[in-house]
């Protein structure tokens, strides 16, 4: 295929991947159901866990099945953005299991990536170490240098402006921030991706990431 004189290649199907056995958990049942069952009735919050992990497990399988793909992978990527609203402590006992069962079964040996909107980064170092998950995509609000600074300078770090300053602008603050962000060390070690936090608002001007890129281009070199 091509557009424009450029050949444009398709990406993967839609069905490969996952948006994280606790989202999906939340979106059935709601946040506040959701932690209840987590404090209240934890047989039942892992029964229906591990019910959303088989279910995500076969599901895969059977597409890459479908596809031709390898139904075997050793490396993944993966979300699960809700995880956000749960303490250290309580990832690591109630929803690190089931994780770690989804990574067995697709990313064994890694290096593995994850996207988590929000501000999940008080559990981005146990999931380098523990899923073997070497990129992460960021949402939004998140400290970029005291990222960097936990996770070391050999893991990926994608992320940038919030999605309402480059819907809103004006494209004045949007290299400000821009500037910002790439001043405050995230770049050490050359693995920082520069792009709009989680996804851009729809009608948001073209001007405003072309904004973004021009400062990215002027202020972010290595």
């Amino acid at each position: 295929m091509e557009f424009e004189g450029r050949p444009v290649r398709a990406g993967d199907p839609a069905g490969l991947g996952s948006d994280g056995p606790f989202t999906v958990a939340f979106q059935l049942r709601g946040a506040d159901a959701l932690c209840l069952d987590l404090y209240l009735d934890p047989d039942y919050f892992h029964a229906l866990m591990g019910l959303i992990v088989e279910a995500t497990i076969q599901r895969i399988r059977a597409y890459r099945r479908e596809m031709n793909h390898p139904v075997e992978t050793r490396t993944w990527g993966f979300a699960d953005d809700a995880v956000q609203l749960v303490s250290l402590e309580t990832y690591r006992e109630h929803v690190l299991p089931h994780h770690r069962r989804l990574v067995e079964a697709f990313g064994a040996d890694g290096p593995n990536a994850i996207h988590l909107c929000g501000d999940a980064t008080h559990l981005f170092a146990t999931i380098r170490d523990e899923l073997r998950v070497q990129a992460f995509d960021t949402g939004y609000p998140v400290d970029f240098g005291a990222l960097r600074a936990e996770l070391g300078p050999d893991v990926q770090i994608n992320g940038g402006p919030r999605v309402t300053l480059l819907r809103n602008g004006p494209p004045e603050a949007i290299e400000h921030e821009v500037v910002r962000i790439l001043a405050s060390g995230v770049r050490e070690g050359g693995r920082f991706v520069l792009r709009d936090a989680n996804n851009c608002a729809p009608h948001t001007p073209v001007e405003n990431i072309a904004a973004m890129y021009e400062a990215c281009r002027k202020h972010g070199g290595y």
